[in-house]
């Protein structure tokens, strides 16, 4: 029975040759085991089994959940504009092919990288997000919001008439009025002024709130030589 005292002594060296980092989700504290194994080697060797047992069940729990976990601070960061905090973290995620988030993933980063002005880094992940399967869940929604920001990106680049395709693209998926209004501002850029008219219908159609379209529909009116229109 000598080899089965040895057990904890082993699994100490095991873990201070790996300097292995847990990660809590509350706080986002980190423990170094390092400093936990000096604790673990003057404990009894009951008490140290016993710990051993129950540190081994929280490094494989913590591992099950890191993706999530990861994912989730993610998230956190984007929506608090901690763009830089949020791609790194995205990239890491993205490692992960068989990931069941992975082109929703793909499109939170290539979001980042649009913010942080990284405009073809943006577009070439973006076109990863678009190759979503139609069996994946939110399928439609990944979709469109990854042609709105594929068009968005063009926008950028001064790439107009690639912006408007990519538009078009997006409102079979997201049919939104800001994204109506969005077309029909880029048609006027265009001069499509027919087309202008018709997405800037659309969008007052879908919310009569959008004030964007109200604005770009009366440089249309007014383009046209009709004032009073103008002023509704």
């Amino acid at each position: 029975m000598t080899w089965a005292l040895n057990i904890p002594n082993l699994l100490v060296s095991c873990l201070r040759q790996k300097r292995i980092f847990l990660r809590w989700n509350l706080g986002l504290r980190l423990i170094d085991l390092n400093n936990l194994c000096d604790v673990i080697d003057t404990m009894n060797h009951f008490f140290k089994t016993a710990l051993l047992f129950f540190l081994t069940t929280l490094l494989y729990n913590s591992c099950l959940g890191q993706p999530q976990a990861q994912l989730a601070q993610a998230e956190i960061f984007f929506d608090k504009n901690n763009f830089p905090g949020a791609l790194a973290l995205y990239t890491e995620l993205e490692q992960q092919h068989d990931h069941p988030m992975y082109h929703y993933i793909c499109y939170k980063k290539a979001f980042c990288h649009y913010e942080l002005l990284q405009y073809d880094d943006a577009l070439a992940t973006v076109k990863q997000a678009l190759k979503i399967p139609k069996n994946q869940s939110r399928y439609k929604w990944v979709k469109g919001s990854s042609y709105w920001l594929e068009g968005r990106i063009y926008s950028k680049k001064d790439e107009t008439k690639k912006a408007v395709q990519s538009f078009y693209k997006a409102v079979d998926y997201v049919p939104e009025s800001e994204l109506y209004a969005t077309i029909g501002f880029k048609e006027i850029q265009l001069k499509h002024y027919k087309k202008a008219l018709v997405n800037l219908n659309k969008a007052i159609e879908l919310d009569s709130k959008t004030a964007y379209a109200y604005s770009n529909r009366a440089l249309l009116y007014i383009h046209y030589g009709k004032i009073k229109e103008a002023r509704t």
